[in-house]
């Protein structure tokens, strides 16, 4: 048993496509973001068994979930088989993460003497050193998306939010992954695996050396076909746990302005070549810039709601504040509101952004480092 990642260059349909394998006899797979933490010395198996459970329950799913009879999964049952099998092996890390996937393949009734892999979504590679380092010889799953869909997709999900972290997340994810050994890496488009299923989906068993199971016609999650993010639903209004050419779309031409899309292009030029997408006739135009926000409500989470009810309160103080003293007045102090949120949006981006990067190159340099050291098996 060896443990493969998922890695999404963006948006790039990386749930829907770790579901596929949610049924495959072979591979153990479960939705967890979250790799396994060092085991605090004083909390025993059966406590850290509880807390795993409660990470089996993505936030991204409907937190109805967590009731068995749709969850598929008891938490009785999940704490036995996580104790058993670190009764076997012993308490680390790379343990934990293992009991983990054992705990729920056995409670959902999966023979785990058939099991080969374990996928795990690597939603953020640039965190996940323990993982590459407790599995060195693992193999990578690259999502490919044509990067001014996933901008596009994003700006619909999160309106008005790290617009450029969003615009630079393909090209610094993209970086992380060439850094691992060529030879455990396959690439897949989420153009293809939407348009040519049958050929990529072989592409994909082919690299594992698992058989393309009849079950991977259908993306499958806490017993039931997945459709989306249900906390969230979909940013494009389209569903299905089937692959579908629907999922692949220009939307983008006509939702970003021609300067988004040429600042994408220009950001991405390292996916664009590698994937072949075509570069569009955008060209960066200098004037008053277009600051409409696209996506529904209903693509918010109710935390940045609340928090942005919570701001607007606050700048509203601000500005009549301001706008009592006799030197500034209201239109001066409109200015200075204005200039405020401009530069705490700006400074909230920025240091996004540069955490997001140097976590990349952080991440670059230990995985360069650790493929010119001699590896062992994975487990």
């Amino acid at each position: 048993m060896r443990v493969f990642s998922i890695v999404p260059l963006g948006r790039s349909s990386s749930f829907f496509f770790q579901g596929l394998f949610g049924r495959h006899p072979q591979v153990a797979t479960m939705p967890c973001i979250e790799y396994a933490q060092e085991p605090p010395k004083a909390k025993g198996a059966q406590e850290i068994a509880h807390a795993e459970f409660e990470g089996c329950i993505n936030y991204l799913f409907d937190r109805q979930c967590r009731v068995p009879a749709k969850f598929g999964v008891d938490e009785a049952e999940f704490v036995s088989h996580f104790c058993e099998y670190i009764g076997e092996f012993g308490m680390c890390r790379k343990n934990v993460f293992l009991a983990r996937h054992y705990a729920f393949a056995k409670a959902t009734g999966q023979d785990v003497s058939k099991i080969k892999w374990v996928a795990f979504a690597a939603h953020d590679i640039s965190r996940l050193k323990g993982l590459f380092c407790d599995f060195p010889n693992q193999k990578t799953i690259a999502l490919a998306r044509d990067p001014r869909a996933h901008y596009y997709s994003c700006k619909k999900k999160w309106p008005g939010t790290s617009w450029l972290l969003y615009m630079l997340q393909p090209q610094l994810t993209l970086y992380c992954v060439e850094g691992i050994r060529a030879k455990n890496v396959l690439f897949v488009r989420h153009e293809d695996l939407h348009c040519k299923y049958e050929e990529t989906i072989g592409e994909v068993c082919s690299f594992l050396g698992i058989a393309q199971d009849a079950s991977m016609q259908e993306s499958y999650f806490y017993s039931a076909p997945y459709t989306g993010s249900f906390s969230w639903g979909s940013s494009s209004g389209k569903s299905g746990a089937t692959p579908s050419p629907k999922f692949v779309s220009d939307e983008w031409k006509s939702g970003l302005c021609e300067n988004e899309i040429f600042l994408v292009e220009a950001l991405n030029k390292g996916i664009a070549t590698r994937f072949g997408y075509e570069k569009s006739q955008a060209r960066l135009k200098i004037g008053v810039p277009r600051l409409d926000l696209v996506g529904k409500l209903r693509g918010i989470s109710r935390k940045a709601v609340e928090q942005s009810k919570s701001s607007s309160r606050m700048f509203s103080k601000i500005r009549a504040a301001f706008g009592r003293v006799p030197i500034v007045g209201k239109g001066i102090g409109e200015a200075i509101v204005l200039g405020i949120s401009a530069l705490v949006a700006l400074l909230g981006d920025w240091t996004t952004l540069a955490d997001y990067v140097l976590r990349s190159i952080r991440f670059r340099h230990f995985i360069g480092k650790q493929g010119r050291l001699e590896a062992g098996g994975d487990l």
